[in-house]
């Protein structure tokens, strides 16, 4: 890294130095390719790479995708510092550096060009909105308010609006608004979002984007009400989300819309209510769907949740069949009451367990003072990297394995599958939350959720 950012320095040193007159924007520059040249490198460089993927018969992977996109971002890093080095940038250029410097992740630069960019003499009106709509982003997140609202009226009095540009910047606002529990304006927004989504839905270039859109603004207006204790408008919006689910063919977000109503009801204290609602989308779900194939996976997915929401609400169940506690004494978790307890199923040989144990670490030592206490739970398998194992050799293993993966909380060994069977965490990982008086109140299966788990462990915090 040290050696890029030194060519960066030196590259970006002698241009600076070269004594060149002030371009005209778009132009290519005396002694290299244009601004506009410079950021259409770095904006298409994942196509690019992709396309080269593809014809090398290189199979696509995660790993393949962030190392591709970390790429990119040094590519716009460079052609931005080559750009900035420049002794005078036209007007128009200003455009071309501020998204470079958004490509490469530079925020406070990006929004300084753009903003030069759209205070410049009669600027291109697609490059203006796009200058605008990344502003208002940035704004946002930055807690800008009065700014990005600003500049997001002027946008929407300005043509072209771009669909995308648009719901972005409704979403960052209704996230921003949200983190700082300002309801009414987060609503607004998010909203929005959400009915432009809907209105424009076969417009979009992607079935999965508009329904991942359609997903994730319909539970952002959920999300909102629920947050501020509008527990009917969160009703009415599950209700309202599942009805568009089945209109649009989506067992994903039907599923959700009814899991989440299942929680909800079972958190306010109406269990009967929330298994009455199940038992009935059992059966609704076989009439909104026309395919067997929809009816049939949205039923797999409702009836692998039914133990485990037969299990919200209630008392957790005792731990059992404990061989072991790897750093401390063992206890039982009526010992326990008065703290929030986080268990975590897991194993070694769990690919997806590994994303949460930096996770959980973090949560133990900065919110163990509130009350948390973190266990993770796994049981003996009798081997390890292919070996067989007899128990001692495998606390062993497992010892090491937690010092190796710096697992700051106590790890839990069962003898037998005992605590999985009861807390129904046959599949791995499961993450169970038990309040301080002893109550399950979040157990889910699978990774993708923390930003959900992290929020409900904070409200379960703050209980008293």
């Amino acid at each position: 890294m040290r050696v890029i950012v030194s060519i960066l320095f030196l590259a970006a040193l002698a241009l600076a130095q070269s004594g060149r007159v002030a371009p005209v924007a778009g132009k290519a520059d005396a002694d290299g390719p244009s601004a506009e040249q410079l950021f259409k490198e770095a904006d298409t460089y994942q196509r690019t790479k992709f396309l080269e993927y593809e014809k090398s018969k290189i199979p696509y992977s995660e790993k393949l995708h962030r190392d591709t996109i970390r790429e990119q971002k040094i590519v716009a890093a460079k052609n931005a510092a080559i750009l900035a080095a420049r002794q005078s940038i036209a007007d128009g250029d200003q455009y071309f550096l501020g998204m470079l410097h958004w490509l490469a992740g530079n925020e406070d630069g990006a929004a300084t060009a753009l903003r030069k960019f759209t205070v410049s003499r009669e600027p291109p009106a697609d490059r203006l909105q796009s200058a605008r709509h990344v502003i208002v982003i940035i704004d946002a997140r930055r807690r800008a308010f009065d700014e990005a609202e600003k500049i997001l009226a002027a946008y929407l009095v300005t043509d072209p609006i771009e669909l995308n540009q648009r719901i972005k910047m409704e979403s960052a606002l209704a996230q921003a608004y949200r983190a700082e529990a300002k309801w009414p304006q987060a609503l607004v927004h998010a909203e929005d979002a959400y009915r432009l989504s809907k209105a424009n839905f076969q417009k979009f270039s992607s079935r999965a984007l508009a329904l991942q859109d359609l997903h994730d603004f319909g539970s952002l207006v959920y999300d909102i009400h629920r947050d501020a204790g509008e527990t009917a408008k969160a009703e009415k919006a599950l209700w309202e989300l599942r009805k568009t689910a089945a209109f649009v063919e989506s067992t994903t977000i039907y599923y959700w819309s009814v899991d989440k109503m299942v929680a909800l009801l079972t958190e306010t204290g109406r269990k009967e209510q929330a298994l009455t609602y199940y038992q009935k989308a059992l059966i609704e779900s076989q009439t909104d769907f026309p395919s067997k194939a929809w009816r049939d996976d949205i039923l797999r997915r409702l009836k692998k949740r039914e133990k485990q929401y037969l299990l919200l609400g209630e008392p957790a169940p005792a731990l059992e069949s404990v061989a072991q506690w790897l750093t401390a004494d063992a206890k039982p978790l009526a010992d326990l009451r008065g703290k929030v307890i986080l268990i975590d199923f897991w194993a070694t040989w769990c690919g997806p367990c590994y994303k949460t144990f930096p996770l959980l670490s973090k949560w133990q030592s900065e919110l163990q003072k509130d009350g948390l206490v973190v266990l993770g739970l796994t049981r003996f398998y009798g081997q390890a990297n292919g070996s067989k194992l007899e128990e001692p050799e495998e606390i062993e293993y497992l010892r090491e394995f937690r010092a190796q993966q710096e697992m700051n909380y106590e790890v839990v060994v069962s003898r037998d599958m005992t605590n999985q069977v009861n807390y129904d965490a046959l599949a791995l990982p499961t993450v169970v939350l038990i309040d301080r008086k002893g109550t399950i109140r979040y157990l889910e299966t699978g990774t993708g959720k923390e930003e959900e788990l992290e929020r409900t462990l904070r409200r379960l915090l703050a209980e008293k």
